[in-house]
Order: C-alpha cells, then structure tokens, then sequence
C-alpha cells in the first residue's frame, strides 16, 4: 500500500485468480512495484509459487491498437453549423429562463429573483447574476463561432 500525493491510500499490488485454476496472476501499477514486488511475492509464497512470465501493458498502446471485437474508437466530434446551434441554445434557454423569476435560486441565498429585486442589495445581486449569465453566454459563444443567443431570453 502506498499514500498518495491527493492522500488516498492504494495498493501497489492486486492479485487475481488465473485463467486457469492452478494459476494466479499479480498485477502491479507500475513496472517498478513489479520490480520490487516480485522478490517479495516469492518469498511470502516460497515453493508455491512459480514464475511463469511477465506482461506488460500499455494503456496508450492499447487505445491507439485495439483488438480485433473491440468497439471502434469514436469519431471526431459532429460539425454542427453554427446558426444551428444559435437556434438550439436559444430554444434551450427560453426553456430555462422561462420561470427563472420564481425560481429560488443559492446565488441569492435561496430567494427567487422576484423576491430578491425588493431590497437594493438584491436588486444589485440579480443584476450581477444576469450580466455573468450574459458574459457567459458571449464567452461560450465565440469560443463555438456562433451568435450569442438574443439577450432578451436571459432576462
């Protein structure tokens, strides 16, 4: 076992019943703790076990060479013309916004818009809310190459 640099502790070794019932096989997370491990292994087990062989994999190898009957790999992402998507997401967002007044919502401490818009506090609050909706929805959009869905559907 081994901590971790996010403080997680796991194990260096996993062992596994064989393909065949007379067999087991110990896998390792890196070729080093195979390395060290295979002394240790042999010494715990003694005369039990025997060496057969070592595989080594490799996980890049592996996704750029997959076996025959493995699924393919997915292709590039699907080009969707960019007045599509503008038509899309403005759809998606009159849905979303379309009782965002009543909603209560945690930027405003659990109270809807509507309620929020009574003290000057929260009116500023909501205002803030609707110009990072806005910013984000201009960011979001040059970063697509599309046209920022219409402002009237964020407000």
């Amino acid at each position: 076992m081994f901590q971790g640099q996010d403080g997680w502790i796991r194990s260096r070794l996993i062992l596994e019943p064989g393909q065949r019932s007379d067999r087991i096989k110990a896998t390792y997370r890196t070729q080093k703790y195979a390395d060290e491990g295979r002394p240790w292994l042999e010494q715990i087990a003694g005369h039990f076990l025997v060496f057969l062989g070592r595989e080594i994999s490799d996980p890049v190898g592996m996704l750029n060479h997959p076996k025959p009957g493995d699924p393919p790999k997915p292709g590039p992402p699907l080009e969707i013309p960019p007045a599509v998507m503008t038509e899309a997401l403005d759809r998606r967002i009159r849905q979303l916004y379309a009782n965002w007044a009543d909603q209560p919502l945690p930027a405003l401490d659990g109270r809807t818009p509507r309620e929020a818009i009574k003290t000057a506090e929260g009116l500023e609050q909501v205002k803030f809310l609707l110009h990072t909706y806005e910013h984000g929805e201009m960011k979001q959009a040059r970063e697509q190459r599309r046209t920022p869905a219409p402002r009237a559907n964020m407000t």
